[in-house]
């Protein structure tokens, strides 16, 4: 009744001897019988997941990306080992190596560079700083140092210091530091991106032994008289001396 239908299944029967036509009244009425078809085992891969963890991993690179900016495109290679992680044809252990290479990369930027936990020790209000920075990873990196007081009281000069670092290289620099009071104090060091992130922070303890102001005069002035007291006494004790040896004031036998 369906020319375009007739037409069709002719065609196909021709090209294809193996399908035979059966009247629809010798199919069986149930299943039983027919032979089963599984269907291929497809493994579930959580795409969420796996999206989750390089969105992390790339929030880890972008925050220490300015640090590495004279690194030799090494932020460009750590991109394309996520892009490569985020191929869904990829088993869960391919994948974790990928994000491990870019995330321990990551970490050995991040503690490539600590900062010393020296005390210091002022003879004077006015002295200095003496900061040894080491960077022990292999890429040459961007730093910043901020040094700052408790209370504000020492001041610095220079408070920031834009810091460069040579791979596996040395640098020691130099705060010039005065100090509002004597006593024990505390100067914070914060060694951050260069756009701020934080990536170490140290207290160091300074000791100020200056003696300024009127106990300065004081000192001076009992020193003096101390002094004079020893050379009036050292005289009267060499007068007396004298005395008792001269023949008109020895006593006769």
């Amino acid at each position: 009744r369906e020319p375009l239908i007739a037409a069709l299944a002719l065609r196909y029967l021709r090209s294809a001897p193996q399908i035979s036509v059966v009247r629809v009244t010798d199919l069986a009425p149930t299943l039983e019988g027919l032979p089963t078809i599984s269907p291929p085992q497809v493994p579930l891969i959580d795409v969420a997941q796996i999206q989750a963890s390089t969105n992390a991993a790339r929030e880890s690179i972008t925050a220490i990306g300015d640090t590495l900016r004279d690194a030799d495109d090494v932020v460009a290679r750590w991109i394309e080992l996520l892009d490569v992680a985020n191929d869904t044809s990829l088993t869960a252990e391919q994948r974790q190596t990928y994000l491990g290479t870019v995330l321990d990369g990551v970490a050995d930027v991040r503690n490539a560079v600590a900062l010393p936990r020296n005390s210091y020790t002022f003879g004077s209000r006015e002295s200095q700083l003496r900061i040894t920075l080491t960077n022990t990873s292999e890429y040459p990196l961007t730093l910043q140092l901020r040094v700052a007081s408790a209370a504000n009281k020492m001041t610095f000069t220079p408070n920031v210091i834009d810091v460069q670092l040579a791979a596996r290289g040395q640098r020691e620099l130099f705060v010039y530091a005065t100090a509002r009071s004597n006593g024990l104090l505390t100067v914070e060091l914060v060694l951050t991106t260069p756009s701020g992130v934080v990536l170490d922070s140290q207290n160091v303890r300074v000791r100020v032994n200056a003696i300024a102001g009127l106990g300065r005069g004081v000192s001076v002035v009992f020193l003096a008289l101390l002094t004079l007291w020893w050379i009036i006494h050292l005289r009267r004790n060499h007068r007396k001396k004298k005395t008792r040896q001269h023949p008109a004031l020895r006593s006769s036998p």
